[in-house]
């Protein structure tokens, strides 16, 4: 596509937009100190030379995943998603990387922000704890539950740009002493045993290809007697792995948000037990009905923005205002937005089943704590980033 027709069916999205946009899209061309906007996405410099190298390698790595050459994901391709997507997650989901059903009205925001606060109600986060964010992102989680309980927050992230992110925003928050990030694989966490009082991750385990990786580390670096809760990106028992449907599901997903073969919660069980947790509590807030509107809302409501995103990050490129990559970046977003909105109308994918464990008041040491762990990788992330999560 040339450079004058490319510009000219940017210009066309984009003016369509602003005359189609409806309620809870987004669109921003100039964001603010919280959220970028389109003119924002990729303008720092340290993050627009990793994106082109970051988007070619985890392509590259993908592909031989799809084939079957390689088995499993590293966390070099975690890094790398993340290097590609950060910026579209920000401005498309603000700080929190994850999703919740909307209640009474609420803002976006407001239903981020009481999901976060349910999981540390239920992990049992006090003022006095010092406290792990198992995949924090930009650390908007961090940050609101630190402000919720007063807790000592320390959050940890396999890529180095997201960090540099949390940071920004902590120090804007004016919350440095007590909220910190650093740059870690949380399969191989830097802290000693029985470091932390609680520990909790927002859909960010699903980057780990095992489980068993990840729940070791939090089991290790708590303190006997203390608490681990997670939000799990899970398939639920509506899947079918036959189902054509269902597969193509959880493909786009998993590409589009840069994870491995997605768990089940079988899978959740048998790597808690494996490492010694003892569940005390689980619930698929997937499942409640008495939301206004569901968890995929945003998602489902955003086609509209997000194709004048795709469009206006094509013609960035074209004329050299995004580093190259970009449109790749986005193009895997949007495979992640159908298969997550479509797994959420079917039933089969849930992006907020609520485990809470408990690591024994006399702890001993589990047999799998023996072996050395394998090279899993973490999120962030999305939006499981990935968050959002993934969002785009």
């Amino acid at each position: 596509m040339g450079k004058i027709t490319t510009l000219f069916v940017a210009l066309v999205a984009i003016g369509a937009g602003f005359v189609l946009l409806r309620s809870g899209e987004t669109l921003r061309l100039v964001g603010n100190s919280k959220t970028p906007g389109i003119l924002d996405l990729f303008k720092n410099p340290f993050i627009r030379d990793k994106i082109k190298a970051s988007a070619e390698g985890y392509h590259e790595k993908n592909t031989r995943l799809a084939s079957g050459e390689i088995k499993e994901q590293d966390s070099k391709m975690v890094e790398q998603y993340y290097n590609i997507v950060t910026d579209f997650y920000e401005y498309g989901w603000s700080q929190s990387f994850h999703f919740a059903h909307y209640l009474n009205n609420e803002s976006f925001e407001e239903a981020l922000d009481r999901h976060e606060r349910l999981l540390a109600k239920k992990v049992g986060i006090e003022a006095h704890h010092n406290v792990i964010d198992i995949g924090s992102g930009v650390g908007g989680p961090a940050r609101n539950i630190h402000v919720a309980t007063k807790a000592n927050v320390t959050g940890v992230t396999i890529n180095e740009y997201q960090v540099l992110r949390a940071r920004e925003h902590t120090a804007a928050l004016g919350v440095s002493d007590r909220v910190h990030f650093r740059q870690m694989d949380f399969t191989k966490l830097d802290f000693a045993d029985n470091t932390f009082d609680r520990a909790y991750s927002i859909e960010a385990t699903c980057h780990a290809t095992d489980l068993t990786d990840v729940y070791r580390e939090a089991y290790r670096v708590l303190k006997a007697g203390g608490t681990f809760g997670s939000y799990e990106w899970l398939t639920t028992d509506k899947y079918d792995a036959k189902n054509p449907e269902h597969q193509k599901i959880m493909r786009d997903i998993e590409y589009g948000s840069g994870l491995p073969p997605m768990h089940s919660f079988a899978d959740v069980l048998a790597a808690a037990k494996a490492v010694g947790f003892e569940l005390v509590y689980e619930h698929d807030y997937a499942l409640d009905t008495d939301y206004t509107l569901p968890w995929y809302h945003k998602l489902d409501m955003s086609y509209v923005s997000t194709t004048i995103t795709h469009y206006f990050t094509l013609m960035m490129e074209t004329f050299g205002l995004a580093a190259p990559g970009a449109v790749h970046a986005h193009t895997m977003l949007l495979h992640a937005v159908g298969g997550l909105v479509n797994g959420g109308k079917t039933g089969t994918f849930t992006p907020m089943h609520m485990v809470i464990f408990r690591k024994p008041a006399a702890a001993p040491e589990p047999a799998a704590a023996a072996a050395a762990p394998k090279a899993a990788a973490p999120k962030a992330a999305a939006p499981k980033a990935a968050a959002p999560k993934t969002k785009a």
